[in-house]
C-alpha cells in the first residue's frame, strides 16, 4: 500500500514537472525568436521581414503559454513578450498598447508595471499622439512609485522633444537625467544625447566640448565611435574641414557595422569639398551612391552632390540632375524639399542666362525678383538675394552705357549723312549694282564699320547674365546685325526679268536714314527703360533691400544706409516714405505722404454721403481745388453720383460724368456711369430705394478696389500691421510687381 502511494506521488510529480518544462520550453522558444528579431531590426535600422517573421513567432508562442498556463507565475513574463512584440513588429502599435493595458490591469504586481507605462507612452506617440506621450511620460518621472525607472523615461522624453525641436526641454531633461543619475545605464547615452542636442542648435563648440569628455572616458565602444562621428560633423559645420577629413578617416577604419560607414564616406566626401578637392568629393559619393540607389544615405549624397554642382562648380544641369534623384531614391527623405527648392532656382538661373533667348526689362527685372524670392523664401539664403538685387540696381548703369554707345553710333551716321548731302557726287543712282558698285561698295563699309566699332562697346559694357534689357523684343548681342539688315537687306528691290534678277538699290540717303531710324527707336526703348528703373525698379528694390536688412539679418545700420540714400535720391517716392516707416518701427504703408492725406482728407468727405449730400459734395469741391492727384478723379466721380442718386441734381451730374467720360471712356468710372448715362441724356429707371442703396455700395466697393488697384496706397498688412511675416510684409513677390509695373487705369 506503501509502494502505492509512493508510486502515485512520483507519478503526480513527473506530471507536474512535464507540464513545468513544457511551459519552460515554450516560454524559452519565445524569447530566442523576439531576441533574433529585436537583433535584425536593430541591424537593419528598420523591421525587416525575417524580423517580423520571428516576432509572429515569439508572438504565437507567447500566445500558448497564456492560453495552456495562464495561472502560471510567469504568465506577466509572456503577456509583456508578446506586447513588446507586437510594438517592435512596426504596425501593430493599437495592439501593443492594449497587451501593455492588460499587464497593468491583471497584473498591478509585476515587476514590468513600469517598462509598461513606458510603452504604453512609446506607443502612443508612434500613433502620433505626442501630447499624450509626453503627458504620461512626465507623469511617470513625477512619481517615486516608478524611481527605478526614471532615467530610462528621461532619457525616452529628451529624445521626443529633440526629435520635435523643442530643444529647450530636452537640455532640462537631459540635465536633470545627468546631474541625479550618473550611475545609471543610462548615463552614458543621456551624455551622447546632450552634445547631439547642441549640435541641433548650432552651438558646435559647446557639442565638440561635450564630445571630448566622452571621448575620455571609459564608454561603450558604440558611443565612442557615434561621438567621433558627431565630433568630425561639428568640425565640418566650424568649417575646420582639416581636423574633419582626419576625423573622417580615423572612424572609417575603426567602424565596424556595415551600414554606418556610407555616411562617414559622405562625411569624408563633404570634407574634401571644404578643401577644394572636388574630384575626390566626386569619387566617393558616385561610390556612396552605386551602392544606396533607394535608401536614406543615397538620397542625402544626391542632394550634396546636387549642392556642389550648384555651389561650386556652377553647373546647374547636373546639379538639376542630382536634385531631382533625391525623392527617386527616398521619397520620405529630409532633403526632398529642400532639393526641388534648389532644382526649381538652378532651372530660373539656366533660363535666366540663356543667351539665345530675347526679353525685355520688365520681363528681366521680373525674373530677377522671381529668383531671388526662391533664394529669400525657398532656400533661406538672403545674402544671395541681396546679390540679385544689387544686379538689378546694377543694370540701369549698364543701359546708360547702351545709350552712351548708340549716340555714338548716331553721330557717325549723321556725320555721313550729312557728307552725303553736301557732296557733291551726289547723282542718280544706277538701275544696276553694275554701274555703281565703287560707290555702293564704299559706302555700305563706312556703315558696316560703324557699327562693328560700337558693337565691341556694347558688348563690353553689356556683360551681365542677361544681355537681352530691350524692351522691343530685340537683343543688344544682335543690335548690329539687325541695323544692317534693315539696310542692306530690306531696302533692296529685286526686279525679275526673264531669266535675270536686276537688284535695284535705293539713294543712299535712305540707306543712312533708314539705319538711323533703327538706332533711334532702339535708343528710345534703352531711355524708356531708364525711366522705369529710376521710377519703379530701383526704389524698390532698395526697399526690399532694407526689407532684409532689418527684419532678417537685423542689420539695422545698413537698412538706416539705405534710406540716407533714397532720401537723398528719391526723395518723392512711396518707398521712401515706406522705408522710413519700417525703420521707425510703424505700420507698414507703401504710399506717399500727400497721398496719405489725401486718402484721409477724401475720407472724411464722403463720411456723412448718406445723411448730408449737399455738405458732402461742398467737401468734395474743395477737396478738388486741393487735389490733382488719382483721388481728384475719385472725387468728381462721387459727386456725379451723389448729385444724381441723392439730389436728384442731372445736371451737376452731367458736368462730372463728361469730364470723366472724356478722359478715359474705357475706365472703371466711365463703365459704370454708362449703366445710367448715354454721353447726353441720363437712362430713365425707376428704382426703389433698396436698389440705390446697392447702387450706393456698389460704388463704396468700386473705389475700394479703385484705391487697391490705382492708388499707389497698398496697405502691406492691414489686419495686422505689426505682422512680420514675409508673405504679408514683404512686397517683393512677383505677382505684386506685375501689379507695381501696372500702369493702367483702374480696374473693377
Amino acid at each position: 500500500m506503501i509502494k502505492k502511494k509512493l508510486t502515485f506521488f512520483a507519478l503526480i510529480i513527473f506530471l507536474l514537472s512535464g507540464c513545468a518544462f513544457a511551459y519552460f520550453n515554450t516560454f524559452f522558444n519565445a524569447k530566442k525568436y523576439y531576441n533574433q528579431a529585436y537583433s535584425q531590426e536593430k541591424t537593419n535600422g528598420k523591421t525587416s521581414q525575417a524580423a517580423k517573421k520571428n516576432y509572429k513567432k515569439a508572438i504565437e508562442k507567447c500566445g500558448v503559454v497564456l492560453t495552456d498556463f495562464k495561472d502560471s507565475k510567469w504568465a506577466d513574463d509572456a503577456l509583456f513578450l508578446m506586447a513588446k512584440s507586437f510594438y517592435y513588429r512596426g504596425n501593430g502599435y493599437v495592439t501593443a498598447k492594449e497587451k501593455f493595458n492588460d499587464l497593468l490591469k491583471f497584473f498591478p504586481e509585476s515587476e514590468f508595471v513600469s517598462e509598461s507605462i513606458i510603452f504604453i507612452a512609446k506607443s502612443e506617440y508612434a500613433l502620433n499622439h505626442k501630447d499624450k506621450a509626453y503627458s504620461i511620460l512626465v507623469e511617470f518621472i513625477q512619481n517615486p512609485d516608478h524611481k527605478d525607472k526614471h532615467p530610462e523615461a528621461l532619457l525616452v522624453l529628451s529624445n521626443y522633444y529633440v526629435e520635435n525641436e523643442h530643444y529647450q526641454k530636452a537640455l532640462h531633461y537631459l540635465r536633470k537625467l545627468i546631474d541625479n543619475y550618473k550611475k545609471s545605464d543610462e548615463f552614458q547615452e543621456t551624455y551622447f544625447l546632450l552634445a547631439k542636442t547642441y549640435h541641433k542648435i548650432e552651438d558646435y563648440e559647446e557639442s565638440s566640448r561635450i564630445c571630448d569628455e566622452i571621448l575620455s572616458s571609459r564608454v561603450e565602444k558604440r558611443i565612442k565611435l557615434n561621438t567621433l562621428y558627431l565630433k568630425a560633423y561639428n568640425f565640418l559645420l566650424l568649417n575646420k574641414f582639416e581636423e574633419s577629413h582626419k576625423l573622417s578617416e580615423k572612424l572609417l577604419r575603426k567602424e565596424f557595422v556595415v551600414n554606418k560607414i556610407p555616411k562617414i564616406r559622405l562625411l569624408l566626401a563633404r570634407s574634401e569639398i571644404g578643401l577644394g578637392n572636388y574630384e575626390k568629393a566626386i569619387e566617393l559619393m558616385e561610390l556612396i551612391i552605386k551602392d544606396n540607389e533607394r535608401n536614406a544615405i543615397g538620397a542625402e549624397t544626391a542632394y550634396y552632390f546636387g549642392e556642389l554642382y550648384f555651389s561650386k562648380l556652377l553647373d546647374y544641369e547636373k546639379a538639376i540632375e542630382n536634385f531631382n534623384k533625391v525623392k527617386t531614391m527616398d521619397s520620405r527623405s529630409e532633403f526632398v524639399k529642400l532639393a526641388l527648392s534648389k532644382s526649381t532656382v538652378a532651372s530660373q538661373i539656366l533660363q535666366f542666362q540663356d543667351t539665345d533667348r530675347t526679353i525685355s526689362t520688365k520681363d528681366l527685372v521680373e525674373e530677377q525678383f522671381v529668383l531671388a524670392e526662391y533664394y529669400l523664401d525657398e532656400l533661406e539664403m538672403p545674402d544671395s538675394a541681396l546679390a540679385v538685387y544689387d544686379r538689378i540696381l546694377y543694370q540701369k548703369d549698364i543701359l546708360l552705357c547702351n545709350i552712351d554707345s548708340l549716340n555714338i553710333l548716331i553721330d557717325e551716321i549723321n556725320t555721313n549723312l550729312d557728307s552725303l548731302l553736301t557732296s557733291d557726287s551726289l547723282q542718280a543712282i544706277s538701275d544696276t549694282v553694275e554701274s555703281d558698285s565703287s560707290i555702293i561698295s564704299l559706302d555700305e563699309k563706312i556703315i558696316e564699320d560703324s557699327l562693328q566699332n560700337v558693337s565691341g562697346i556694347i558688348k563690353t559694357e553689356s556683360t551681365i547674365d542677361s544681355t537681352k534689357i530691350l524692351d522691343d523684343g530685340k537683343s543688344i548681342s544682335l543690335l548690329q546685325q539687325d541695323s544692317v539688315n534693315i539696310v542692306f537687306e530690306d531696302s533692296l528691290l529685286v526686279i525679275e526679268n526673264g531669266d535675270k534678277e536686276t537688284i535695284v538699290k535705293p539713294p543712299l540717303k535712305r540707306t543712312y536714314q533708314n539705319t538711323l531710324d533703327s538706332l533711334q527707336t532702339r535708343k528710345k526703348s534703352f531711355e524708356d527703360d531708364v525711366i522705369k528703373y529710376e521710377k519703379k525698379f530701383i526704389p524698390f528694390t532698395l526697399f526690399v533691400k532694407s526689407w532684409i536688412y532689418k527684419k532678417i539679418l537685423k542689420d539695422t545700420l545698413n537698412a538706416t544706409k539705405q534710406l540716407e540714400f533714397m532720401k537723398e535720391n528719391y526723395a518723392d517716392n512711396k518707398y521712401t516714405f515706406a522705408l522710413e516707416r519700417l525703420i521707425n518701427n510703424q505700420k507698414l504703408e507703401i504710399t506717399t505722404p500727400e497721398f496719405l492725406a489725401a486718402s484721409n482728407d477724401y475720407n472724411e468727405a464722403i463720411q456723412d454721403a448718406t445723411i448730408n449730400p449737399e455738405i458732402t459734395i461742398n467737401r468734395l469741391q474743395n477737396f478738388i481745388e486741393k487735389y490733382d492727384n488719382k483721388f481728384n478723379k475719385k472725387a468728381r466721380f462721387s459727386i456725379g453720383f451723389i448729385s444724381y442718386y441723392s439730389l436728384a441734381d442731372t445736371i451737376t451730374a452731367k458736368v462730372y460724368f463728361d469730364s470723366l467720360l472724356s478722359e478715359n471712356s474705357s475706365s472703371q468710372y466711365s463703365q459704370f456711369i454708362n449703366k445710367i448715362y448715354d454721353g447726353e441724356n441720363f437712362i430713365t429707371t425707376y428704382r426703389l430705394p433698396y436698389f440705390e442703396d446697392l447702387d450706393l455700395k456698389e460704388l463704396e466697393q468700386m473705389q475700394l478696389s479703385d484705391e487697391e488697384i490705382n492708388s499707389d496706397s497698398l496697405e502691406i498688412s492691414p489686419q495686422n500691421p505689426e505682422n512680420d511675416s514675409l508673405n504679408v510684409s514683404f512686397p517683393a513677390k512677383h505677382n505684386l510687381e506685375n501689379r507695381l509695373l501696372e500702369t493702367e487705369d483702374a480696374r473693377p
